[in-house]
């Protein structure tokens, strides 16, 4: 009995964790979600490598804090589900008081799915982003390319 009371506990406070980590989390997605969107572009070659090494590290906020988040928040409900007492069979059926969720648990659900939308469309808008900047960096490199060969045409002498 005492160990169940001490999970329980537990959950409580790993519920109240998770909650204010995904509010200052919800704050990062606001500000990455400001970064990228943005349609800035390099001039060269090497403006547009360090736009792209940038837009790299701004991932980071989705793959090191937002996915381990949600994957906690998972594990807490499987926990908290885990606990709930079971349901007798004259009880289990959509809409019956009985088979609902617990509080806690919708509570951690909604963290959870609210998390997986955010991250979601974060990552649409990151690779959105990503794609322009590699068809920056394409177009760059056949300018200089061709400056390159203009250079070498024009001033041996080769095309005229």
């Amino acid at each position: 009995m005492y160990n169940k009371y001490k999970n329980i506990c537990s959950a409580f406070q790993e519920i109240e964790r998770i909650s204010d980590e995904a509010i200052s989390l919800d704050d990062k997605f606001d500000e990455l979600e400001q970064e990228l969107d943005t349609h800035q572009l390099g001039s060269n070659v090497t403006d547009t490598d360090n736009l792209i090494r940038e837009h790299e590290s701004k991932r980071a906020v989705l793959d090191n804090v937002g996915h381990p988040l949600i994957q906690r928040g998972e594990h807490l409900i499987s926990l908290i589900k885990a606990n709930e007492p079971p349901v007798p069979p004259s009880q289990n059926f959509p809409g019956s008081p009985a088979s609902m969720p617990s509080q806690e648990r919708q509570q951690i659900e909604g963290i959870v799915t609210h998390l997986k939308l955010r991250c979601s469309q974060l990552m649409d808008m990151w690779e959105k982003r990503w794609k322009e900047l590699m068809q920056c960096m394409d177009l760059r490199e056949f300018e200089a390319g061709y400056q390159k060969v203009s250079d070498v045409c024009h001033g041996g002498g080769w095309c005229r």
